[in-house]
């Protein structure tokens, strides 16, 4: 059983930007952010709610968002989670300035400098964290929100990580 999961995990994470798709592949958002990426910044009690895979001509983008189970409240964080595979390196450059430019003139707004190609980090604790990373023409974004009870430090680790996955084609 565990042999065919990471059998499966390993072809879905090696088809990231290929032509063929299979089904499980649309899937892709939360199982790329994973479990322990979420319980790290949610705790263990959280579930993950897959959009699936969209596309449009300028790519490919899969989403997650993960709750805290059993917390209603107005003020318990929210894991947003994008994947997104653009068709060039210079429209993943394009989509990464837009973000730039619509977050650069915020207090708490900051370049991200050794990750990725390039990466940005927007904070307004505790109402929100923000990071982005490009690596080529992948680009993945979190953004908690409300941010009460997590720290940048813990999203910032956790996104260095996938941004290493991202150098390795996706995988583990």
């Amino acid at each position: 059983m565990i042999f065919t999961f990471i059998l499966s995990a390993a072809i879905i994470l090696s088809n990231i930007g290929s032509s063929s798709e299979p089904g499980a592949y649309k899937s892709l958002g939360c199982d790329f952010f994973g479990p322990k990426n979420a319980a790290r910044l949610l705790g263990s009690k959280f579930r993950g709610e897959d959009t699936g895979m969209k596309e449009t001509a300028d790519g490919k983008s899969w989403s997650c968002t993960f709750l805290r189970v059993g917390d209603t409240s107005e003020r318990s964080p929210k894991i947003y989670f994008s994947l997104k595979m653009a068709t060039t390196v210079e429209t993943a450059v394009q989509a990464f300035n837009a973000v730039r430019a619509s977050n650069s003139k915020n207090p708490g707004w900051s370049e991200w400098s050794a990750v990725g190609d390039e990466a940005i980090v927007h904070s307004d604790a505790p109402n929100f964290h923000l990071v982005t990373i490009r690596k080529g023409r992948r680009t993945i974004t979190v953004k908690i929100n409300p941010a009460d009870g997590v720290a940048l430090s813990d999203v910032k680790d956790v996104m260095a990580g996938l941004a290493e996955r991202l150098d390795r084609g996706g995988q583990e």
